[in-house]
């Protein structure tokens, strides 16, 4: 009984050394990973936003780091509100705060993970139609809003009469929308 055991035991031991030198070692690189989502559908995207607007996006933005996280943020000048289900007064002609998330930093000595499936970081100015969550954080004391991905950002087109918005990253999953769409989807 002592031998057999001591076979399997050898045995064993054996295939996980075999097994390690002949796997290749992981690189530890954040590249290509991405830690956010993508929605395929408009009735996706809308119902996963507490906020959709129309907005002006400048090309001017601030960075600003919390303790693992790097954002960029915009003073996006509100045109149109097609929805808000939260208790914060949005209207035409508000100015409100748009965090971009660009990065997590677990450690100061680690590279920052993408947290986007692209290197596109910075939103690129225009008119937006823009599907976002948030609230008021009492971290940094006002109100904070985030795109509901950062993978999907849907800029308003110069053809026609420019309700339809295509998104700036290339993407199969809903490389459109219109304004219709989202109010036939809310």
């Amino acid at each position: 009984m002592k031998k057999w055991l001591g076979v399997i035991t050898l045995s064993a031991f054996l295939l996980a050394i075999g097994s390690a030198c002949t796997t290749k070692e992981s690189t530890h690189s954040s590249g290509g990973f991405a830690l956010s989502k993508t929605f395929s559908s408009t009735e996706e995207i809308t119902q996963d936003a507490m906020v959709i607007l129309k907005g002006s996006v400048p090309k001017a933005y601030k960075e600003e780091k919390s303790e693992f996280l790097l954002y960029y943020v915009y003073e996006v000048a509100v045109d149109n509100v097609f929805q808000n289900h939260t208790d914060h007064q949005i209207k035409a002609g508000d100015t409100i705060k748009l965090y971009r998330i660009v990065g997590f930093q677990p450690d100061k000595d680690k590279e920052i993970a993408p947290i986007a499936d692209h290197k596109q970081t910075e939103i690129p100015e225009g008119e937006y139609l823009l599907f976002l969550n948030g609230g008021y954080d009492e971290e940094v004391g006002h109100v904070r809003w985030f795109p509901n991905t950062p993978n999907q950002l849907f800029k308003a087109t110069d053809e026609g009469s420019g309700t339809e918005y295509k998104n700036v990253f290339v993407s199969d999953e809903i490389p459109s929308i219109t304004e219709e769409d989202v109010l036939n989807a809310i």
